[in-house]
């Protein structure tokens, strides 16, 4: 036996007294629950429990006792770093099956019970992204649904199987093609310049457009990829620098860095005194107008860009720009401030109104953490184990995550614009420093 399996054994034993327990008041005391609904409605205090163990100690515990539902979604999250999709679903297949079909006990009703709840609850959270694109697993949910599924409803008669018929039919529709409906929109006007229509893209320039338009076009760029990063997709590019991230989550961290960089390369190269202030006072009113849409992920990258080496030192640009001006920028600097774990951001962020795009750096910083945490605990034996405590505070991360994803900004895009503001020039920090130096030569303050 291993050491692993021994200290699962030891930890199984010290809390099989609590288990049973709960498990026995629940299924002898209470009686059978009417419906699958009742099921998570029933859950014991003694059955919320966390704690370690391997894929299928922690399946187990998850079948046989009735745990929090947080658990249970958390576990969902996580387990492809311990397991498979097609173990997780013959797992509980099985379990399902292994019951006798005929004179059911109330104990072995409940268990059934409980696994289809186990079910429902995976495929009404993950089932785009364990079932759309995996064929074989695709087919042998169906062949449960139709088969073992279809029978227990017949002869117990649950509601039940009703919620599982209608998700047969989701499997089903899936391999038709997909139908859109069109939708027309109600979009504030666009606020364009007398001449755009003659503009070709590659002739716009940042003092040509109206700060706000700037705004909802970088709004529409930014949440449309923000709303396709999903869950897994970000505990999985957090996991490890020797993992490859996600496209989306690529997209998102590159897009910050390049909005920066653009920010600060637009002022350098910038020649002219009256146009580079101009300019400066442009991206501020950009970032104004991105703070009033709740865009905090693009507004922290020019804040970034501003407070740049090179941007920031440029201090006869910063001294033409209105009191009021820097006044508002100090404001959105404050709310912005990383200090305290970005008290200030993540307060504001409690109140705030849909639709929003929040700093992604805050998601892929709290995954990180909590990571780092689980490693200083317990060292090398985090990829042999699923901690559910662990795994909860993710969900907790990427349910955040998810509730601002469900709310699209409602903004006419603006193509020629957003072909401009996804094409963004940037120059290298070396590039960046050596323009700042030509356009404002160093004061004696800085040698």
């Amino acid at each position: 036996e291993s050491e692993s399996d021994g200290q699962e054994g030891q930890l199984l034993s010290a809390k099989k007294k609590n288990l049973r327990a709960s498990y026995t008041r629940y299924s002898y005391r209470d009686g059978a629950p009417a419906n699958i609904d009742t099921i998570a409605e029933q859950s014991d205090p003694g059955a919320a429990l966390t704690g370690r163990g391997s894929f299928f100690t922690v399946l187990d515990w998850l079948v046989y006792c009735n745990m929090d539902d947080r658990a249970l979604r958390g576990f969902f999250l996580v387990y492809r770093n311990y397991g498979t999709s097609t173990e997780l679903l013959d797992f509980l297949i099985n379990k399902f099956t292994a019951t006798p079909s005929e004179s059911f006990t109330r104990r072995e009703t409940l268990l059934q019970r409980r696994i289809i709840y186990v079910l429902a609850t995976w495929l009404g959270s993950y089932f785009f992204i364990d079932f759309r694109f995996n064929n074989v697993l695709h087919a042998t949910l169906i062949s449960f649904i139709d088969g073992p599924l279809a029978h227990y409803g017949e002869n117990k008669g649950e509601k039940a199987i009703e919620f599982f018929q209608t998700w047969a039919e989701k499997l089903h529709a899936l391999t038709q093609p997909n139908v859109f409906e069109n939708r027309i929109e109600s979009y504030p006007p666009s606020i364009l310049p007398r001449d755009f229509r003659k503009m070709a893209a590659e002739r716009l320039e940042m003092l040509s457009l109206h700060p706000t338009e700037v705004a909802r076009q970088l709004c529409l760029i930014d949440h449309e990829v923000f709303s396709r990063v999903d869950p897994v997709d970000l505990i999985h590019s957090s996991a490890s620098s020797r993992r490859l991230k996600s496209p989306y989550v690529a997209a998102m961290i590159d897009r910050f860095n390049r909005v920066s960089l653009w920010v600060a390369t637009e002022i350098v190269l910038t020649a002219a005194a009256r146009q580079r202030q101009a300019l400066l006072k442009r991206f501020i009113m950009v970032a104004k107008e991105l703070y009033e849409m709740n865009n905090f992920n693009c507004l922290f990258g020019i804040i970034a860009g501003l407070n740049m080496a090179p941007i920031s030192r440029l201090k006869k640009t910063w001294k033409s720009i209105p009191n009021k001006v820097v006044e508002a920028f100090r404001r959105m600097e404050l709310l912005m401030d990383n200090r305290r774990n970005f008290h200030n951001y993540r307060k504001q962020l409690r109140n705030i109104r849909l639709p929003a795009l929040p700093y992604f750096g805050i998601f892929t910083r709290d995954i990180a953490f909590i990571r780092l945490t689980e490693e200083d605990q317990h060292g090398s034996r985090i990829d042999k184990q699923i901690d559910l405590d662990v795994a909860v505070r993710m969900l907790e991360v990427t349910e955040s995550m998810c509730h601002f994803q469900r709310v699209r900004y409602n903004f006419a895009p603006v193509p020629q614009i957003q072909n401009f503001l996804t094409n963004l020039t940037s120059l290298t920090e070396d590039a960046l420093h050596h323009n700042s130096l030509l356009i404002e030569p160093r004061s004696y303050h800085e040698v």
